[in-house]
């Protein structure tokens, strides 16, 4: 027997445009009268997990990679080319009544794929940064190069996924959502609570070896 899945996300497709990935948090069995982090969204979840999966576009086939995390969000591939078989998955922790996963928490899981058919994880590991409990959490997320510009509690932030560090903070308490890149890369479009916002990123080399972030306006 089929079941319905909880509320599919963030979306990725490989550079070949054969495989999508995808997050299936729980967001969307959100109550009206609820609608914040609380155990009863688990209690609501008809498929038990909350998934991250692959879909051959070509034989419509449906294949969970993984089923262990509590909240994946944003995804995408590292080095920002799709041809990586470096699959990242955030996790946006919220609240106080998930082991591991509150609020502050940033967790990005980086998944090795086989290489070619990207159908099975060789191996994964975690990037955590534990940051105050504020407002946001790691939803979406632009990668540059190996760095990550993500939300995160409270504004945005820049992860090195090599080191595996938080090397910036832009903290202006303001919850934001998903992440893209525009402007020839020079500029950041992110959303968020209070509407659509870019920021200037000032300084950037070819491969992105330093990110600095500026506010530059709200549009």
């Amino acid at each position: 027997t089929c079941k319905p899945l909880n509320s599919p996300n963030d979306v990725v497709v490989d550079e070949t445009g054969r495989f999508a990935f995808f997050t299936d948090p729980i967001y969307g069995l959100l109550e009206k009268e609820r609608f914040h982090e609380d155990p009863y969204l688990d209690a609501k979840s008809v498929v038990g997990i909350k998934g991250v999966y692959r879909v051959d576009l070509a034989t419509k086939e449906l294949q969970l990679l993984d089923g262990s995390l509590q909240r994946p969000n944003g995804v995408g591939f590292l080095h920002g080319d799709h041809q990586s078989h470096h699959l990242v998955v955030s996790e946006c922790c919220q609240g106080d009544h998930l082991t591991d996963c509150t609020q502050g928490t940033m967790r990005y899981r980086v998944y090795d794929l086989n290489p070619g058919t990207l159908d099975s994880v060789r191996s994964t590991r975690d990037v955590v940064v534990k940051l105050p409990a504020q407002p946001g959490c790691s939803d979406g997320f632009q990668v540059l190069g190996e760095r990550l510009v993500s939300s995160c509690s409270g504004g945005l932030c820049v992860v090195n996924m090599a080191a595996g560090t938080l090397e910036s903070r832009l903290a202006i308490g303001i919850r934001f959502s998903n992440v893209a890149a525009g402007d020839d890369g020079h500029s950041l479009y992110i959303t968020g609570q209070q509407g659509l916002f870019r920021v200037t990123l000032t300084q950037v080399t070819r491969d992105y070896n330093e990110v600095h972030l500026k506010p530059k306006e709200d549009l």
